[in-house]
């Protein structure tokens, strides 16, 4: 991604209510499995895998020289 096409990115509004979903779900899966974070990185791992992979591949390294 380019420097425009990551600002754009950041820009983007996304509804409260698909916050509100992801944050639900994970509170449903936590109580469901007896309260293992693990399951519930395997569940969302599952959701968004495309989603992090197009991310790890897009994103921009900073690197801090102090």
């Amino acid at each position: 991604m380019s420097d425009f096409e990551t600002m754009v990115a950041e820009d983007v509004d996304v509804p409260k209510v698909l916050g509100d979903v992801f944050e639900s779900l994970a509170g449903a899966v936590f109580l469901d499995c007896g309260m293992k974070l693990d399951v519930i990185w395997k569940v969302f791992y599952r959701l968004m895998k495309n989603e992090i992979g197009e991310f790890e591949l897009n994103i921009q390294m900073q690197i801090c020289l102090a």
